[in-house]
């Protein structure tokens, strides 16, 4: 919960809504939302979904919080062993949610030799780059702050079997974030961007 109330939820559905819009908009492809109403959907159900349909990607989008009020910014995530304490601490409030499954360890040295890490990574590289440029280019550098692409052991990037991403579209704990992402022109902007970046990352993988 946000700082004036806003839910984490309702900024993750909307958000998701977008994406789905415009990726359908941009792509011959159909997009298959975990939810799309405020039904709780558990963590490895998430990834089930997306692996009993053997999908081609799994994108899980989130607003971000911290205990500081100052934290503000967008970051994305990839599956690996966490980049820092801070990626730690984010991956250990998402994952409180989950329950009992694979040991992450395993998995990820499974990942990191089938190649779905390295897709990962460059799908985050690239989700990130397009949000951090199109949120600069049209509210200004000063309405933007990169925090980068980090790694983290999320259980529903360690569930799902294909290459995968978290994105932290921003921080409800902080009153100017908050602000923005209650904002559908704000939300479009990330929205619009996130479904360019898959565009051409899907077209880089194939060629």
């Amino acid at each position: 919960i946000g700082i004036s109330g806003t839910r984490e939820a309702d900024i993750a559905l909307s958000l998701s809504r977008r994406i789905a819009v415009e990726l359908e908009r941009l792509l011959d492809v159909e997009v298959i939302l975990t939810r799309d109403d405020n039904t709780f959907i558990p963590l490895v159900e998430r990834a089930n979904i997306a692996n009993s349909l053997n999908a081609d990607l799994f994108v899980s989008v989130h607003a971000n919080a911290s205990d500081r009020e100052t934290a503000w910014g967008v970051e994305t995530y990839y599956l690996d062993g966490a980049s820092d304490a801070g990626a730690a601490r984010v991956a250990a409030r998402e994952n409180a949610l989950a329950g009992d499954g694979d040991d992450p360890t395993s998995i990820v040295n499974d990942l990191s030799v089938t190649g779905t890490n390295r897709l990962s990574h460059s799908l985050a590289v690239t989700v990130q780059a397009a949000v951090v440029g199109a949120v600069g280019e049209t509210f200004g550098a000063s309405h933007i702050r990169d925090l980068g692409v980090q790694s983290a052991l999320f259980a529903v990037l360690v569930w799902s079997r294909m290459p995968s991403i978290l994105f932290e579209s921003s921080f409800v704990t902080n009153r100017v974030d908050e602000t923005r992402l209650r904002l559908p022109y704000y939300q479009q902007i990330q929205a619009e961007a996130i479904a360019t970046a898959i565009h051409s990352w899907f077209e880089s993988v194939e060629r």
